[in-house]
């Protein structure tokens, strides 16, 4: 497995990971694509919780104790950085979390969670982090009101995509 610069510059793009945490999570995870999902190398770092099952019941503890604890170890120091970085994405999900009266430990697993599945999918697609993507997002359907053709034309052009006119004989 080798590591390449453009995965390291890949994985300091995300909010709270160094060099030296990008060198750390390249190492432990090694080839990305032996990782089905993103939920897969979540469950590899320990970051999900455990099910306990008997008699029926289904309970959720901690996170799980088997894994790769280097890795688990390191998504935390990396949770802690983006914790204090100025990212509007972070920030936003760790005051969500707080509002609903989560605990600090409990916010820093699943922000660590959140960023090593965002990590999953910057390492598989081979982009950076950008803060701006989710500003050209199109509000959800229940709060979207009716679009003219010229401002859905301005939206999709705004988003990368070429739209092209037919004409109506075809």
């Amino acid at each position: 497995m080798r590591i390449t610069w453009g995965k390291i510059k890949i994985l300091m793009s995300v909010p709270g990971v160094s060099f030296k945490l990008a060198a750390s999570i390249l190492a432990e995870i090694s080839d990305i694509n032996r990782f089905d999902s993103p939920e897969k190398l979540a469950s590899y770092a320990g970051l999900v919780p455990s099910v306990y099952q008997s008699g029926g019941k289904t309970k959720l503890r901690g996170t799980v104790r088997s894994c790769n604890i280097y890795l688990r170890r390191v998504m935390f120091l990396v949770a802690f950085g983006a914790m204090r970085s100025k990212s509007k994405i972070v920030q936003d999900f760790v005051s969500r979390l707080k509002a609903r009266g989560k605990h600090f430990k409990v916010i820093v697993v699943a922000l660590a969670r959140k960023l090593l599945r965002i990590i999953w999918y910057l390492l598989r697609r081979r982009e950076r982090w950008c803060e701006k993507l989710r500003e050209k997002r199109v509000p959800p359907r229940a709060r979207r009101s009716r679009v003219t053709i010229e401002e859905a034309i301005r939206i999709l052009h705004e988003a990368g995509y070429i739209v092209v006119k037919r004409d109506e004989g075809m």
